[in-house]
C-alpha cells in the first residue's frame, strides 16, 4: 500500500485545522461548564500530548466522564496538576478491576471457586460429552466460566432457553436445527419478521417457524441429528465428539492438581503435574489434533502466539483454554499479580450477591476521598507486578512449546516374528526391557549401555527369573520360584539385574518407576553473582548454594520493608515527574519481587529446597531395602545372591555377581 507525501505546507494546513478544531471545542465545553476557555484549552492541549485525546475527534471524553462525579472546577484541577499518563493508567485500571471479568481473587477464594468448578463441570458432565454446551453456567466466575464450560461444541443451537436456578446459575434447554446456519448477509425482512437467535443465518417469524436466509424452513430435530457448522469439516467434527469424554477427564484432573496446588499455596509444579496429565492422557498427535482445532475455532495458536482465520469463537473450552487456566494458577502461586493486588485493595473490594469481587465504582468517585490513598497503593500494586507478570507469561509460554515439541509420548509398534511356543516368554522379556530403556532414555537422552552378549555367555546359570507380568513379579532362582506383588524396589533391581557391572544413578533408578521431573529443582538465583546475592541479603555456602545470612522471617520482614521503601520512592519520582529514577526504581522493584516469589510464599513462609540426589537416594534406597525384606521372606537362596552382588556406591548402586547368571527379566 503507497502513500503520497503531502505537499509543501499541506501539513502546517492540516496542523492548523487540527489546532482550530481543538480550540473550538475546548471553547464551546468551557462555555457548557462554566469555566475559564484558556485552562479548558491547555487541558486539551495536555490530553493530545499524551494520546489521550485525538486531535482530529476531540470529544474530551475524559473531561467528560470526569464531571460525571465531580464538580467542573475540581475536574479541571485534577487535569491540570496529574500526572495525565499515570491518571489515565488508574481510571483504566480502576474500570478493569470493576469488571466481573476480571479474576480479582485471592488464593483462598480461587481454591474455593476451583473447588465448586470441579463439582459443577461433573454435574454438567453428561451434557457437556453429549453436545459440548453447558447444561448451567458457572457464573461464579467469567473467567472460568468462558475457558472451561464448554467442550469442543460442533453444532449450534436452533432454540435457547435459561431460566436462572436458585444458585443464581442459569438453567439451559437446547433445540437443535437440521439445517446449518449459513454464514450469509442480512436480507431485507419483511413486516413482522425479526432475527430471534439461531445464529447470522437463521431468521423466525411471529409464529415462531424458523427459515434460513433464502427462505427455507428449518425443522428442529434431536441433538444426534442436527447438522454440524458449515465451517468444520464432517470428519474433524466426528473425531471431536469422540474425544470430549477424555478431554473432559483430563480437565478434572488437572484442577484437581490445581486445587492442590492453590490450597498448599505450593508454587512447585503445577504445570509440571498438569502437564504429566496431559501426558498420561494424550498422545502427541492427539494433542496436535486439539490445538489445531482450537486454532480453527478462535483463530489463536497456542504454539506460535499468532492470531488467523477463526470460525468466529473467542473461546471453545479446548486444550488451549485449558492450558490458559493452568498458567493463570501458576501466576498467581508465583508473582501473585490479582491476588496481591486484591489483598492492597482489602474493604474497598465488594462482592455481589453472587460473591464476584470487584471495585464498585469509578475512579473519579475516589478523587478527594480519605480511601483515594489505598486505592492508589493497591493499583501501584499492580503496576509493580505487572512486568514480572508478563515475564512469566512469556517464559510459560516458551515451556508449553518446549514440552508439546519434545515431552509428549507417540506410540512405537515393533511387529517380531518368533515361534508360538516361545512367545509366552518372548512378549513379557521384551515388555520389561523396552519400558526400562524407555525411562533411561527420557532421563538420560540416550541408550544405556547394556552388554547384549552378557546375557549368553557359556556356563551361564540359567533358569533365572526376575520378571513383572501385570501386577506381580515372578522370582526364580536357586530351584524356587516365588511370587510378590508390585512394589517399586523390585523394578529398581531389574534395572540393576539388565546391566551388570553397570553403577546407573540413583536418579536413574528412580527414573524406572517414576516420571524423570519428579525430583530437583532450579535454583532461582543460578544466574546471579556473588556481589548481586550479597545485595539481597544472601552469601554462598560451600557448595555454591544460597544459603540465610538471617533467620527467614527477618529475612521476609527486611525483603518487605525494603518493597515498600522502593514503592514509596517510585510513587514519590513519578509525583516529582523524574522517569529516569521511576524507571531504575521500577526495575529495582521488579527484582525484589521476582526474588520474593521465588524465597518466599504469599505468606512469607519459606520455600523448601531439597538435593534431589539426596532425595532420590533416599527414596531409592529404602525402596530396595523394602523389597529384599520381601525376597528375604519367599526366596532366601536370591536373598543371599543379591544381597552379595548388589553395592552401595557415592549415589550409584552396582549389581556384579560373582559368575554370569541369564536373567530372564
Amino acid at each position: 500500500m503507497s502513500h503520497m507525501a503531502p505537499q509543501n505546507g499541506e501539513r502546517e494546513v492540516r496542523d492548523d485545522a487540527d489546532l482550530r478544531t481543538l480550540e473550538i471545542e475546548a471553547d464551546a465545553l468551557a462555555r457548557f461548564r462554566g469555566l475559564d476557555p484558556e485552562r479548558v484549552r491547555k487541558v486539551f492541549h495536555r490530553l493530545v500530548e499524551v494520546n489521550w485525546l485525538a486531535p482530529k475527534f476531540p470529544f474530551c471524553a475524559p473531561l467528560d466522564r470526569a464531571f460525571a462525579f465531580l464538580e467542573p472546577t475540581d475536574a479541571l484541577e485534577l487535569f491540570e496538576e496529574a500526572d495525565l499518563e499515570q491518571l489515565r493508567r488508574r481510571v483504566v485500571l480502576t474500570d478493569f478491576m470493576n469488571s466481573l471479568w476480571t479474576p480479582l481473587y485471592g488464593l483462598d477464594e480461587l481454591g474455593e471457586l476451583t473447588e465448586r468448578l470441579i463439582c459443577h463441570l461433573q454435574c454438567n458432565k453428561q451434557h457437556l460429552i453429549q453436545t459440548g454446551w453447558f447444561r448451567s453456567s458457572f457464573e461464579r466466575s467469567w473467567f472460568l466460566h468462558t475457558r472451561l464450560n464448554r467442550l469442543y461444541d460442533v453444532k449450534d443451537p436452533l432454540t435457547v432457553q435459561a431460566v436462572r436456578n436458585a444458585e443464581g446459575d442459569f438453567e439451559y434447554t437446547y433445540s437443535w436445527p437440521l439445517q446449518a446456519a449459513q454464514a450469509l448477509n442480512f436480507p431485507d425482512l419483511p413486516p413482522g419478521v425479526e432475527l430471534q437467535g439461531g445464529g447470522p443465518a437463521i431468521i423466525f417469524a411471529p409464529d415462531g417457524t424458523a427459515h434460513t436466509m433464502d427462505g427455507k424452513p428449518v425443522r428442529g430435530v434431536r441433538y444426534e441429528a442436527a447438522a454440524i457448522m458449515e465451517d468444520l469439516d464432517p470428519t474433524d467434527a466426528e473425531r471431536l465428539e469422540k474425544n470430549r469424554e477424555g478431554v473432559f477427564s483430563l480437565k478434572i484432573d488437572i484442577l484437581g492438581e490445581l486445587l492442590r496446588a492453590v490450597r498448599a499455596k505450593d508454587a512447585g509444579k503445577p504445570w509440571d503435574n498438569a502437564f504429566a496429565r496431559l501426558s498420561e492422557r494424550l498422545l502427541a498427535e492427539e494433542v496436535e489434533f486439539l490445538l489445531r482445532m482450537d486454532s480453527l475455532y478462535t483463530g489463536y495458536d497456542l504454539r506460535t502466539g499468532s492470531e488467523g482465520v477463526s470460525m468466529g469463537r473467542s473461546n471453545n473450552g479446548g486444550l488451549t483454554d485449558l492450558l490458559t487456566v493452568v498458567g493463570h494458577y501458576e501466576e498467581e502461586l508465583t508473582v501473585g499479580l490479582y491476588a496481591h493486588t486484591r489483598d492492597a485493595l482489602a474493604n474497598l473490594i465488594e462482592a455481589d450477591e453472587l460473591g464476584r469481587p470487584r471495585l464498585p465504582f469509578a475512579y473519579y468517585e475516589a478523587v478527594g476521598t480519605h480511601w483515594q490513598q489505598q486505592l492508589d497503593e493497591g493499583i501501584d500494586v499492580f503496576n509493580s507486578l505487572e512486568k514480572a507478570a508478563e515475564a512469566f507469561w512469556d517464559d510459560h509460554i516458551k515451556r508449553v512449546n518446549d514440552a508439546l515439541a519434545n515431552e509428549l509420548y507417540e506410540e512405537i509398534a515393533v511387529h517380531q516374528k518368533i515361534k508360538r511356543k516361545l512367545a509366552h516368554q518372548f512378549e513379557p522379556h521384551i515388555r520389561s526391557f523396552s519400558e526400562y530403556v524407555k525411562q533411561y532414555m527420557e532421563l538420560t537422552g540416550r541408550l544405556p549401555d547394556v552388554d547384549y552378549g552378557r546375557v549368553s555367555v557359556g556356563g551361564a546359570t540359567p533358569g533365572c527369573v526376575f520378571r513383572k507380568s501385570d501386577e506381580d513379579w515372578t522370582l526364580v532362582y536357586g530351584g524356587r520360584e516365588a511370587r510378590l506383588g508390585d512394589r517399586d524396589g523390585l523394578a529398581y533391581i531389574a534395572c540393576l539385574l539388565a546391566q551388570p557391572d553397570k553403577s546407573p544413578h540413583v536418579r536413574e533408578l528412580y527414573a524406572v518407576a517414576h516420571p524423570p521431573d519428579s525430583l530437583g529443582n532450579d535454583s532461582p538465583y543460578a544466574g546471579m553473582s556473588r556481589k548481586q546475592l550479597e545485595d539481597e541479603g544472601l552469601s554462598l555456602d560451600s557448595r555454591g548454594s544460597p544459603t540465610d545470612k538471617k533467620d527467614d522471617a527477618e529475612l521476609f520482614a527486611t525483603y518487605r520493608s525494603s518493597r515498600d521503601g522502593l514503592q514509596r520512592d517510585l510513587k514519590d519520582a513519578r509525583r516529582r515527574g523524574d522517569s529516569h529514577e521511576a524507571d531504575e526504581l521500577q526495575t529495582k522493584l521488579d527484582n525484589l519481587n521476582r526474588i520474593m516469589a521465588a524465597e518466599f510464599g504469599l505468606d512469607g513462609s519459606p520455600r523448601k529446597k531439597e538435593d534431589p540426589n539426596k532425595q532420590a537416594y533416599d527414596r531409592v534406597s529404602k525402596a530396595i531395602a523394602r523389597a529384599m525384606k520381601a525376597i528375604e521372606e519367599h526366596n532366601r537362596p536370591l536373598f543371599a545372591h543379591l544381597d552379595n552382588a548388589i553395592r552401595y556406591e557415592t549415589y550409584t548402586y552396582r549389581y556384579s555377581p560373582e559368575r554370569p547368571i541369564s536373567w530372564d527379566i
